[in-house]
């Protein structure tokens, strides 16, 4: 199994009118040829290696990681915190 080829920032998150967050707005960046895909998630998903994964499936983006690799991951993607879009 090799490492992760990708690069996560989270670039923007949208609230609901009650101030929760409703989703996170992705930057997803092939390391090896510099792609990059722009997606949106729900915290839920966010949160979960296998709901990740599939989410990045459907993009036909192929993430192999761990529990522990994952939650590094997202420590890494909000050590510079994204900004707030206000919407729906």
């Amino acid at each position: 199994m090799t490492e992760s080829r990708y690069d996560f920032q989270c670039r923007q998150y949208v609230q609901n009118a009650d101030g929760k967050i409703s989703h996170y707005i992705l930057q997803v960046t092939d390391i090896a040829d510099g792609e990059t895909e722009v997606l949106s998630v729900t915290p839920k998903v966010l949160a979960s290696p296998t709901a990740m994964k599939i989410a990045l499936l459907s993009r036909k983006i192929i993430y192999i990681t761990t529990s522990k690799k994952h939650n590094d991951m997202l420590c890494e993607l909000f050590a510079n915190p994204p900004e707030a879009i206000n919407g729906a």
